[in-house]
């Protein structure tokens, strides 16, 4: 309902869906999948957006620091992009009215109606109705000419190092942003127990 109410209305037209972007060096190809490409508010030119699902707020700044905006938006040929950004939070939005007396009570904690007429509590059942939504966060920027050479510059980096078979380590990598590195185990405490060995690799 967010998507459809609030999202939409935005999109005046759809160039592709799950877009797939391969950007390549002669050995190694990088392969993505880009969510929407489209116009945006009638944009004369086409836009790449990604969808996501988060419990925090984006920052501001977050679409022209994005390495993965950036990949896209290079393998494609789009200089502007965005997120958009669906809050896991769940607002009930709760209202009740009392059967009997028909008063508000959205902001009472009370069981039965607390409204009185005459110095008279009325103690009519509330009839709830609950209406849940979420905020949606659209954030569209630029992507700055500077952030496409210095991921591009990074993605060779890592070809090189895996052509090479250096791997280093990124230590921001452990814990976040989708549980323990599968390879944890192995760095701190030389332990591969739960790795599976393939023969020749």
């Amino acid at each position: 309902k967010a998507h459809r109410e609030q999202v939409m209305p935005h999109i005046t037209s759809v160039i592709s869906t799950q877009a797939k972007i391969e950007l390549g060096n002669g050995t190694d190809t990088l392969i993505g999948y880009a969510d929407l490409v489209c116009h945006w508010d009638n944009s004369p030119s086409p836009i790449v957006v990604d969808f996501k699902t988060s419990s925090m707020e984006y920052a501001d700044d977050s679409v022209r620091t994005s390495s993965q905006l950036a990949i896209y938006g290079h393998a494609l040929g789009i200089t502007r992009a965005g997120f958009v950004v669906y809050r896991k939070g769940v607002k009930k939005n709760r209202t009740k009215v009392c059967s009997r007396c028909g008063g508000k009570g959205d902001n009472s904690r009370a069981k039965t109606c607390d409204h009185t007429r005459g110095g008279e509590r009325c103690y009519g059942e509330w009839n709830e109705t609950i209406s849940p939504s979420i905020d949606v966060q659209m954030i569209f920027d630029d992507l700055p000419a500077r952030l496409d050479d210095i991921v591009l510059e990074n993605v060779e980096m890592a070809n090189k190092g895996i052509s090479a078979g250096v791997y280093l380590r990124n230590f921001d990598a452990c814990d976040k942003p989708w549980g323990p590195c599968p390879y944890k185990a192995l760095c701190f405490k030389n332990d591969d127990k739960d790795l599976e060995k393939v023969e020749g690799k």
